[in-house]
Order: structure tokens, then sequence, then C-alpha cells
């Protein structure tokens, strides 16, 4: 029962909201007609009413719509449907939100060092890298697997007297 009369009220609203502009039309205090000659073929309305006239209509139809919305509640209240404002959480203090900036700063601050500095110490391990590179290359027999000295594990390592130390070799220390 209180289903349907929810939309019984609903539907009286909307049957309500056109009241005074009917009251106004009835009274004939509008006077909108047809235009005459071209515009006829277009739809196009002629009004000849009163700026006044219009603004007596603004101010009864925001009364209206006042009272309408107080009546609602009070139908809504007596059919056990409580009107209770949205409980939203407490918007922050302009303090709080000043800190809040604050704090996301200094964050993204943190982040945008740590990114440089990661950024500079990938660079300075490229330029150690190429530098060794350049070196391997300059001193060995073309071959830069094979050069004096080498970075990685280009080729067998060979330690004194010929016994190797790398990988392949005999004298692994990692046993």
């Amino acid at each position: 029962m209180r289903r349907h009369a929810r939309a019984v009220v609903a539907i009286g609203w909307l049957l309500l909201l056109p009241l005074p502009f009917l009251a106004f039309w009835w009274a004939g205090l509008l006077k909108v007609g047809r235009a005459h000659g071209a515009l006829i073929e277009h739809g196009a309305l002629h009004d000849k009413t009163s700026p006044g006239v219009w603004a007596a209509l603004a101010v009864v139809y925001l009364v209206w719509m006042v009272g309408l919305a107080v009546a609602s509640i009070w139908v809504f209240d007596h059919l056990g449907y409580h009107y209770q404002p949205y409980d939203r959480p407490r918007r922050p203090t302009r303090r709080e939100r000043r800190r809040q900036r604050a704090g996301l700063r200094y964050q993204e601050a943190r982040q945008t060092a740590q990114r440089d500095a990661l950024r500079e110490i990938a660079a300075q391990s490229r330029r150690a890298a190429h530098e060794t590179d350049a070196d391997d290359d300059a001193g060995g027999s073309g071959d830069p697997g094979h050069g004096a000295g080498g970075s990685g594990d280009r080729g067998p390592k060979t330690g004194p007297a010929g016994h190797g130390t790398g990988p392949a070799g005999g004298d692994d220390e990692r046993r």
C-alpha cells in the first residue's frame, strides 16, 4: 500500500506542477497566439504578454514550488518515509587541506629526487661500462673478447702458470 502511495504522490506532484500556468492562461493574462503571415508555416507563436505578467507568474511559481515541496515532505512523513538530510563526511578545514597538499608535494619531490638519483647512477654505470669497453678495445688483438683485462665472461681467464680461474677453470673459488 505504501509503495503505491509514493507513486500516487509523485504523479499528483507532476499533475499539480503546471497549475499556476494554467490558471494564468484561463484568466486570460497570457496572450500567446499563432503568428500571421509567413511564420505560420514554421509554427511560430506571437507573444503579446507584458513582462510584468511574466514576472508575476515567476513569483507565483516560486511560491508554488516551495509549497509543493513542503506538502510532499509532509505527505511522505505521514506515509512513514521520514526526511533525513544526506549525512556526508565532514569537509576538511582549510588548514587540513593545505597540510595535505604540502604532504603530497613533499612525497612527489622525494619520488622525483629518487628517480633523478637512479637515472644519474644508471648514467654513471653506462659511462663506466663504455670506458671499460673502450679500454678493452684499445689494448687487445682487435677481438674485444680477448683484450687485456676484460669485463664479464667474454673469454677464458687464466691465472698464473696457465691455470684457469674462471667458471671453466679448475681453481674455482666458489666451491
